[in-house]
Protein backbone atom coordinates (compact mmCIF):
# COMPACT_ATOMS: atom_id res chain seq x y z
CA UNK A 1 0.00 0.00 0.00
CA UNK A 2 0.93 3.83 -0.48
CA UNK A 3 2.63 2.62 -3.58
CA UNK A 4 2.03 4.37 -7.02
CA UNK A 5 0.38 1.68 -9.34
CA UNK A 6 2.87 4.08 -12.18
CA UNK A 7 5.75 1.87 -13.39
CA UNK A 8 8.25 4.18 -14.23
CA UNK A 9 11.87 3.73 -16.31
CA UNK A 10 14.86 3.91 -13.49
CA UNK A 11 15.41 7.71 -14.31
CA UNK A 12 12.10 8.99 -14.91
CA UNK A 13 11.46 10.13 -11.38
CA UNK A 14 14.52 12.16 -11.51
CA UNK A 15 14.32 13.55 -14.52
CA UNK A 16 10.21 14.68 -13.21
CA UNK A 17 11.92 16.17 -10.20
CA UNK A 18 14.78 17.76 -12.24
CA UNK A 19 12.21 19.62 -14.62
CA UNK A 20 9.91 20.75 -11.99
CA UNK A 21 12.75 22.31 -9.81
CA UNK A 22 14.06 24.19 -12.98
CA UNK A 23 17.49 22.02 -12.57
CA UNK A 24 20.21 21.28 -14.27
CA UNK A 25 21.02 17.42 -13.52
CA UNK A 26 24.76 18.44 -13.16
CA UNK A 27 24.28 21.57 -10.14
CA UNK A 28 22.40 18.29 -7.99
CA UNK A 29 23.54 16.55 -5.52
CA UNK A 30 21.30 12.78 -5.22
CA UNK A 31 21.49 11.24 -1.63
CA UNK A 32 19.89 7.51 -2.15
CA UNK A 33 19.84 4.57 0.42
CA UNK A 34 20.58 2.16 -2.08
CA UNK A 35 23.01 1.62 -4.39
CA UNK A 36 20.61 0.69 -7.59
CA UNK A 37 18.71 4.66 -7.14
CA UNK A 38 22.02 6.35 -6.54
CA UNK A 39 23.15 4.81 -9.87
CA UNK A 40 20.07 5.60 -11.81
CA UNK A 41 20.71 9.21 -10.68
CA UNK A 42 24.46 8.51 -11.77
CA UNK A 43 23.27 7.77 -15.18
CA UNK A 44 21.49 10.95 -15.82
CA UNK A 45 24.52 12.83 -14.46
CA UNK A 46 23.72 13.65 -10.93
CA UNK A 47 25.98 13.40 -8.38
CA UNK A 48 25.40 10.50 -6.74
CA UNK A 49 25.75 9.73 -3.10
CA UNK A 50 24.67 6.13 -0.98
CA UNK A 51 23.91 7.15 2.09
CA UNK A 52 25.38 4.98 5.01
CA UNK A 53 25.64 7.02 7.99
CA UNK A 54 25.05 10.63 8.64
CA UNK A 55 28.49 12.09 9.12
CA UNK A 56 29.58 10.70 5.97
CA UNK A 57 26.72 12.21 4.26
CA UNK A 58 27.10 15.75 6.00
CA UNK A 59 30.78 15.96 4.46
CA UNK A 60 29.49 14.84 1.03
CA UNK A 61 27.11 17.64 1.30
CA UNK A 62 29.75 20.25 2.07
CA UNK A 63 32.54 18.48 -0.92
CA UNK A 64 29.39 19.23 -3.00
CA UNK A 65 28.45 22.70 -2.14
CA UNK A 66 32.49 23.81 -1.64
CA UNK A 67 32.85 22.71 -5.31
CA UNK A 68 31.37 25.81 -6.98
CA UNK A 69 33.56 28.06 -4.50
Amino acid sequence: MGRSSRHHAPGDPYRIVLQRLGAVAGDALFIGDTAGRVAAAEELRLTGHHYTGSADTIARIARFLMADE
